[in-house]
């Protein structure tokens, strides 16, 4: 959470310190973005930040079943 925001920000990293959800086993895809403050997104929630958009737009356009595709980000 960064309470810096009103209302606070709320997001979530993975046990590897990437923002985002834990990877599986079960993930044939996997993309990690790297870059500056507008890749954080710091200041949006998780659902909002455009690497989280953009894994959601992957799964609805491949059809992929859920969690096939992971995106995790970090600057």
């Amino acid at each position: 959470m960064f309470v810096l925001r009103s209302p606070p920000t709320r997001f979530w990293t993975s046990s590897a310190g990437l923002r985002g959800d834990e990877f599986s086993s079960e993930q044939r895809y996997r993309i990690l973005v790297f870059g500056g403050s507008a890749t954080e997104c710091l200041y949006l929630d998780q659902d909002e930040a455009w690497p989280q958009i953009l894994q959601q737009r992957l799964t609805a356009a491949t059809r992929a079943p859920q969690n096939l595709i992971h995106v995790v980000w970090d600057n």
